[in-house]
């Protein structure tokens, strides 16, 4: 089933000579093992395929709780989200137009993961990134305030990607 989905888009790749094509259908044969040992080492293909989807940032990082609920770990000085008000300990309701755990399932994660945890960490990572110049709409509610619906711009920053996916050692 996997050969028959992804080697018509390669060798449609191939005859196009479209590099980022084949690096797309690789991505996603790589991606179907859902095994974290698994990886895809896609050069440049690669380095543009992160630009355009994760060089992007709205400056806050969030965490899944036990209980269901997200809540803001970390808010970069200056970013678009302290620019709207949002506080570390914000609950986050919604991103993109959806309820956040629905959000956070429809984040396609940067690398094949082998537990059900491992993938929603991620998904919960990466569903604060985009392409540098994206916006999207954020329900939350600050402690101790009312609850707050702002659109936010994504700048270049990689602070809040840091602050929780590299345990935010990146100095």
């Amino acid at each position: 089933e996997l050969y028959a989905s992804v080697y018509p888009k390669i060798e449609e790749a191939e005859s196009k000579h479209k590099a980022d094509d084949f690096y797309m259908a690789l991505r996603e044969f790589t991606m179907a093992f859902k095994d974290g040992h698994v990886g895809l080492n896609g050069g440049d293909q690669e380095g543009y395929w992160v630009q355009r989807n994760l060089y992007g940032g709205y400056g806050f990082a969030i965490r899944e709780l036990d209980d269901g609920r997200s809540i803001v770990v970390y808010v970069m000085e200056g970013g678009p989200a302290e620019e709207a008000g949002m506080l570390v300990g914000a609950e986050i309701f919604t991103l993109r137009g959806m309820p956040v755990s629905d959000a956070i399932s429809a984040t396609e994660p940067y690398s094949p993961q082998s537990t059900d945890f491992g993938l929603r960490y991620e998904q919960t990572v990466f569903v604060t990134r985009d392409g540098a110049g994206g916006s999207m709409e954020v329900s939350f509610q600050n402690p101790g305030q009312g609850k707050k619906t702002v659109e936010l711009d994504s700048t270049t920053e990689f602070d809040s990607l840091y602050a929780t996916y590299l345990g935010g050692d990146y100095d």
